[in-house]
Parts: structure tokens; sequence; C-alpha cells
């Protein structure tokens, strides 16, 4: 047996076919976590008084930030897979401040630091490896940054101009639902290794639900919703080439992008009125889009890029425009206690729920996609 790594219970169950291996390992903080094995999936569990949300899910660490009872903690912890080491990477910088928006490979992980007075950002880059922070970035209100993601070495984000935002109250006619927001924002890619930072592209009116940023294997999509009167449209940005393609859609309004693959992606149609429902997909080779599920209305879910679309209703797999699969399992086992918390591409089916008589989220479950039993 190893020095600090004690195998407390190993239990068999024959009806269920599941080991359960919990590991606690020395840490630089107080807050450890059990690992559960099971035959679909395997559980991450901290204890009762903890929240966990803002997942970053990688080959070897889950990075999370985590709540106390009711109180923000505002730091970011290192949750190693196989044997649950967990350290403390980051604490936050400002009092009262708080981090949200961790993405990660396995090379970088990245968040935004919040000060907690007028919501100004300082962007983090941790360096795996070397185990330190290696840049930051700081926002203002003529450059703020409301979300980051990493890329492998690029870190992509939508700078918007604060100080053109319209604080204009909302009334029935539909057109000004359009100039609640800022007109227009810039996107930036920035190369951790080279230094390089560049723009890539201006968009206009930037407010919710497109103010993200969305990744297939070798693409970047993002919405363009123009001016009230003109149509929405998608845009695909070629990581390696820089070539920018640009689809016009039949919709005023359309949000919450699900890249499938570098070709198809899924989004839902969206009003200020109306919550959006029904799952659409544009296949950009032929222009044209189809439902993929009218009955589908989790504009949160989370996605892969490489055909897994994962909500509160059901998982899909999509491996072409005109073939799909789904199961719901996970989400009938879960129902109530299914939480997506991941920003950016899953690595996996990964989410956070509650263990079975506890008050908080304080459970990371990875399941097992292998073991998915699809239906048509």
């Amino acid at each position: 047996m190893k020095k600090n790594k004690f195998i407390f219970a190993i239990t068999i169950l024959v009806m269920s076919i599941s080991v359960y291996i919990y590991y606690f390992k020395k840490s630089n903080t107080e807050i450890s976590f059990a690992i559960n094995h099971h035959k679909d999936r395997t559980t991450y569990t901290t204890s009762d008084e903890y929240s966990l949300f803002n997942v970053a899910n990688t080959k070897r660490h889950f990075f999370t930030s985590i709540m106390k009872d009711e109180t923000m903690l505002g730091k970011v912890l290192q949750v190693d897979k196989k044997d649950g080491e967990t350290k403390q990477i980051y604490d936050t910088k400002f009092n009262g401040g708080g981090v949200r928006n961790i993405t990660a490979n396995d090379e970088y992980v990245i968040w935004l630091d919040n000060n907690g007075v007028d919501y100004l950002n300082e962007l983090v880059i941790y360096d795996i490896k070397k185990e330190k922070v290696i840049k930051t970035y700081k926002d203002s209100e003529k450059r703020n940054i409301n979300a980051a993601f990493i890329k492998n070495q690029t870190i992509y984000w939508i700078e918007e101009d604060n100080t053109k935002i319209v604080n204009q109250e909302p009334s029935n006619n539909e057109s000004d639902t359009m100039k609640l927001g800022t007109y227009s924002a810039t996107i930036i890619g920035y190369d951790i290794v080279t230094g390089n930072q560049k723009k890539i592209d201006t968009i206009q009116t930037v407010h919710y639900p497109n103010e993200s940023l969305y990744f297939s294997e070798n693409k970047m999509w993002y919405i363009d919703n123009r001016k009230y009167d003109e149509k929405a449209i998608i845009k695909k940005l070629d990581l390696k080439s820089g070539k920018l393609e640009t689809y016009k859609t039949q919709f005023q309004f359309i949000g919450h992008l699900k890249p499938v693959d570098d070709e198809n992606v899924a989004f839902f149609e969206y009003t200020i009125h109306n919550s959006p429902e029904g799952l659409l997909l544009l296949n950009t080779e032929s222009n044209k889009i189809k439902l993929l599920d009218a009955n589908e209305d989790d504009t949160g879910a989370g996605y892969d890029g490489k055909g897994l679309i994962f909500s509160q209703n059901k998982t899909y797999k999509i491996s072409s425009f005109n073939k799909r699969k789904f199961n719901d399992e996970i989400q009938m086992k879960n129902e109530e206690d299914l939480l997506l918390v991941t920003n950016g591409p899953l690595f996996g089916l990964e989410f956070v729920t509650k263990q079975k008589n506890s008050i908080h989220p304080n459970q990371i479950v990875d399941w097992h996609v292998e073991n998915l039993n699809w239906k048509e």
C-alpha cells in the first residue's frame, strides 16, 4: 500500500456487477474526492457541504470551481482522475470575486476571475505541466470579455465595448429586443505560445443567446444576428486555414449552437417572448436545415463536436445530416439532479449531480459512452 493512499472499501455487487473503489490522496487543500467505479460510469464525490459547478474535463484531470454551503470560494481545483489527488491551483485575487468560465485541454487551463464589483474580468492562463499561471489578461469597460475558450494553443473570446450598451427598457415592439445589448463586438484569437493576438471578425447585436463561441474538431462556429430586419447568420471559421464561411438562415433570431462535426451544427430558433423548443440541424455543404427533435427544449445542452449532444432530455448520436440515434438512460436515472456545467465541447459525457441523501450537487459523473444502448 502506497503512503497517503488508502483504499477504504471494495464492494462487489452481484446484481449490478459494479466495483466500488474509494481513493483519498493527500493534497494541498482540505477538499478531497472519493472515486467510485461502476460498470457504466465513474463518479468523483466530495463532501456534502460543497457544490461543484463549471467543470472542465480532460484526459487526466477535472478542473472545477466550488462553493461551500452558499458561499463562492473563488478557487480553482485540479482533481486527478486516476487517484483523486486534489490540488488548489488558484484563488481569486479579488475580495468577493469569483471564478467562472473554466475551459481546459491537456496542456492549459483558462478561466475568468471576476472582481465582484463592476463585473470586470481577468483572464487567467495556467500551464498544467509547469504548474503555474503563465499569463493574465485584464479587460476593461471598453474591452470586456464575457467568455473565453481554449482550442489547442489558442484562446478565443468575444470582446465587447460596454460603453456602447443601449440601456433601453423592452416594449411590446419586437424590434426593441434587438436593441438591448452591445451593437458590435470583436472576436479575438490569442496564441499562448507565440503571444500573437489577432482580430478574427466583427459581429453585431451581441447579447444572450449569441454571445458565445462553439467548436467542432477543426472549426469555430458563432452567430451574427445582424440588424432586426435581416435574417440570422451562422459563421464558421476554419481554424487551420483561417477561411471564414457564412450561412444565412431563414430565421430572424437563433441561438445556442451545438456543433455536431465540421459540416453540421444544431441550433434553436429563439424569440424574446417564447422559450425555444425544437432542435434544428444545419448542413453547411447543402445549406439545408431540418428539424432534429421537435420536443427538445434544453438550450444549455452540452456537445462534444464529434457527433454527441447531451441534454437534460436525452443524448443524441448524430453520424450525418440524415442519420441520428438517441438514448435517455442517463436522464432517466438522474432526472431532476442532472446539471450540465461544462463550457465549450464535452470531453466525454460528464455532468454534476447530487450524491444520494446530499443537499448540494457534490458529485462529478463521467459516463462511459460505449455502454449506452442507442435507439433509432
